[in-house]
């Protein structure tokens, strides 16, 4: 029984500085994170857990060899009558030779996962990818307050959008180390630099700064509202029936992936948003759950309807949304399209999507990938055109209420926008005159 205890505890002890190292980074990723603290002027939480893992490692090491030199030194002694046995030093290289295969396998493992579709940098740092991710950020904000009116930033495409999930990826994976929202600095030297020498980065910062006139989409499926079900992104996402009946999700989740499948018909597949709406890695029993909720809950919406005929399950990565669901604004572009083609006849439905609008789209959630892809400014610009437009042609007919209505709505979505203002001003100066 001794024998077999000792036998159990050298194991444990030769098996702890592997453990250790499965649970720290490759050495490239370290002198990565060294890197980006010599650039900002601090150690991120994820350097020094490295660090500690390592030091964890090399006390083990010394332990290893200091246990073995006595028991061989021992050995040796009593086999050969002399006291001082020599030092067994191929201890160190065995303890070496564990290390470097643990570093191997976790290198070789991450590289795997990510090497094909991130920037070269941002795989072997974290807080490289979440500084990129801050600044395109910060660059959408500037979009949104600066851009005239009837622009808006382009969709981005199939590669752009790769390379951005490559970057949320990286982050997510490090969620408990890193966040956007904590990162705090005015040294672009780093961010700069991967610019600078990464084609994938330039690729992508090219696309989100492209700018086109708006366009309205005159190929959607028009949907009979007074069937189907409306997600109102104009606010806080609500999703309702033809009868104003909100959808009662169980989990925030849920209505988040709502909104996403409406607003991301032609890349509607699981796996594009679990790596749009988590900073985090989530399970597949999760992910699960919060589909099954959203069928639910669109399903009881609609109590003669099976939840299958609005989320199809499939067996593959797709995820489909029943084109029986639709969006605010999707119906605000409809009606738009109609409008410039009738104003006087379409006047009417116009204005009532403009009364729908409630706040900015996304308001009072923290959802990160609108504002990233560009979707929040493209839905701000919208509203601002179609108020814009309408609000002129009801001065030019002397339709002093649809004008109102068509600024409130303006003014509802950007307090403070100077045109919107003036023609508020316009508005109430012809009203005291009449």
């Amino acid at each position: 029984m001794k024998k077999v205890l000792a036998l159990v505890s050298w194991t444990v002890l030769l098996c702890l500085p592997v453990l250790a190292m499965q649970h720290a980074q490759s050495p490239r990723v370290v002198l990565m994170q060294f890197k980006d603290a010599i650039a900002l002027g601090a150690l991120s939480a994820g350097l020094l857990t490295n660090l500690f893992m390592y030091v964890c490692f090399f006390l083990w090491t010394i332990i290893v060899f200091q246990v073995f030199r006595y028991v061989l030194s021992g050995v040796y002694g009593v086999a050969h009558g002399v006291i001082d046995a020599p030092r067994p030093r191929f201890m160190v290289a065995v303890a070496g030779v564990l290390a470097l295969t643990a570093l191997h396998q976790e290198s070789d493992d991450r590289a795997r996962v990510v090497a094909t579709t991130i920037p070269a940098e941002a795989v072997m740092s974290p807080l490289l990818a979440t500084l990129i991710l801050k600044d395109l950020l910060q660059r959408r904000q500037v979009q949104c307050l600066e851009l005239p009116i009837g622009k808006a930033p382009v969709v981005l495409d199939e590669q752009a959008l790769n390379i951005l999930d490559g970057l949320l990826q990286t982050v997510a994976e490090n969620g408990n180390n890193y966040s956007v929202s904590n990162i705090n600095t005015e040294d672009d030297a780093l961010l700069k630099s991967a610019i600078d020498h990464d084609d994938s980065l330039k690729i992508l910062y090219a696309a989100v700064d492209r700018v086109e006139p708006l366009v309205l989409n005159d190929e959607l499926h028009d949907v009979d509202t007074r069937m189907g079900i409306v997600v109102r992104l104009f606010g806080y996402p609500l999703v309702e029936n033809h009868l104003g009946i909100r959808a009662e999700f169980r989990k925030t989740r849920a209505l988040e992936l709502a909104t996403w499948l409406v607003l991301n018909r032609q890349r509607s597949r699981r796996s594009a948003a679990r790596t749009a709406m988590w900073e985090q890695s989530v399970s597949d029993s999760t992910f699960s759950t919060i589909v099954s909720d959203v069928r639910r809950a669109l399903g009881e919406l609609n109590p003669g309807t099976h939840p299958h005929d609005w989320l199809r399950p499939t067996f593959s990565d797709e995820l489909p949304l029943s084109i029986s669901v639709t969006s605010d604004a999707e119906i605000l572009q409809q009606r738009l399209i109609a409008f410039r083609d009738e104003p006087h006849k379409n006047l009417g439905h116009v204005l009532q999507c403009l009364d729908g609008v409630r706040d900015l789209p996304f308001a009072a959630t923290n959802y990160r990938w609108p504002d990233l892809d560009g979707t929040t400014t493209r839905l701000v610009m919208l509203v601002l055109t179609a108020c814009t437009e309408v609000a002129q042609f009801c001065v030019e007919t002397d339709q002093s209420e649809g004008a109102q209505r068509a600024v409130a709505a303006g003014l509802r979505m950007m307090p403070g926008h100077d045109a919107l203002l003036e023609t508020q001003q316009l508005i109430g100066r012809r009203v005291a005159l009449a």
